[in-house]
């Protein structure tokens, strides 16, 4: 893809979409522990420096 914008893969598409709707992410992903968190809860994502994955 020459002169356009870099082509955004599938995996960080999945991680906008977790940063974009956290709440419902913790529901989808443990519904349970989901349950327990307090609807004034503040939910703030730890994004690590240098976080290429996981390459194990």
């Amino acid at each position: 893809m020459e002169g356009g914008a870099p082509r955004t893969t599938h995996d960080q598409n999945f991680k906008n979409l977790i940063l974009d709707y956290p709440r419902e992410s913790i529901a989808l992903f443990a519904a349970v522990e989901a349950q327990a968190i307090d609807a004034e809860a503040r939910v703030t994502p730890v994004k690590r420096k240098g976080d290429g994955g996981n390459k194990n």
